[in-house]
């Protein structure tokens, strides 16, 4: 009865809690950390495959999850017959098994790909693990405990509308195989570390962005002793009509024996590029670092104002108009 209370009770309401509360500390303190951080820039291919089936799956069984959870008179009538139940079963099998399979991939793409593992934090992995636990629980259940849109109305149904009317009843539940009571638990375990992960912009709506004004994030950093104030900015603009992105970054530092040295991440393939000089340009291969030799350039190539690779299908460019 005791574990009972705290599974069923005790800790849906502090995973609640700790949504809401972190959430909003969130948004106030740190809004600019309210991204998906899209890797899509560092790998295409294997995120397309993986994200559509994830996707689709995903939030078209937590629509009926929810749709059930807020009428069920009304969805009751709904399975109430036989062929439009055999449907939704059938349907909600294929969807669960659609959704595990592109987070499988979506797994796989960040386990092998090193350019994505290096921008995939500790949470990442926790986040992962859970939804893969989630969903492969609710795809089991699915398969082996059938015609769950029926007895859903008499198990969860009631069991989460007590906790929302605050008189929780966890009769409604105990009873049910360990398989099922995990698979609920799950949804208030993701909910917990919710707001400690990338999920956080699902709950944004970019309302004023019009698609033609620019966003800006301006950052402070002084972690270098030679540098004594470093400041950066980037503009992202999207212009409607224009196929392409322009991120403009402005700095302003005050150093000595420095070299600043700008990353812009692509998913070109091409290892050589065009190069600004007096007078002309020139195409030169990639320039590796040799940090054995005194006095190397650092895998740099000197260019004028700027520099530049040209694929079949696409354009990077970066122009320099300091000082």
């Amino acid at each position: 009865m005791f574990v009972d209370t705290v599974l069923f009770v005790a800790f849906p309401y502090a995973a609640v809690t700790l949504f809401i509360a972190v959430t909003l500390y969130r948004y106030f303190t740190d809004r600019f950390s309210y991204s998906s951080f899209s890797s899509q820039f560092l790998e295409n291919r294997a995120l397309f495959w993986g994200s559509v089936p994830w996707h689709y799956g995903i939030l078209i069984i937590l629509l009926a999850h929810v749709v059930a959870s807020l009428f069920p008179s009304r969805w009751a009538e709904l399975v109430a017959d036989p062929a439009r139940l055999y449907t939704l079963e059938v349907a909600g099998l294929v969807l669960a098994l659609a959704a595990l399979l592109g987070l499988v991939l979506l797994t796989l793409r960040r386990l092998f790909t090193s350019r994505i593992q290096v921008v995939t934090s500790v949470m990442d992995w926790v986040l992962l693990a859970a939804l893969l636990a989630q969903v492969a629980l609710g795809f089991w259940v699915a398969l082996f405990f059938r015609w769950g849109s029926d007895w859903f109305l008499f198990t969860a149904a009631p069991w989460l509308e007590s906790l929302v009317k605050f008189s929780p009843e966890t009769a409604f539940v105990t009873s049910l195989p360990w398989v099922v009571k995990l698979h609920m638990l799950g949804g208030f375990v993701i909910l917990a570390i919710f707001p400690f992960t990338r999920l956080v912009h699902v709950v944004t709506v970019p309302i004023t962005y019009d698609g033609q004004h620019p966003g800006t994030v301006d950052t402070r950093v002084s972690n270098d002793p030679m540098i004594s104030q470093l400041t950066w900015q980037q503009v992202f603009r999207l212009r409607s009509g224009v196929p392409w992105i322009e991120i403009e970054t402005s700095l302003i530092w005050w150093a000595y024996s420095r070299r600043l040295r700008l990353a812009f991440p692509s998913t070109t393939s091409l290892d050589r590029g065009v190069y600004e000089i007096p007078y002309g340009v020139l195409e030169r291969d990639r320039y590796e670092c040799d940090t054995t030799k005194f006095g190397n350039a650092g895998g740099d190539w000197p260019v004028l104002h700027w520099a530049g690779v040209q694929a079949p299908d696409h354009t990077f460019a970066v122009f320099n108009r300091g000082t």
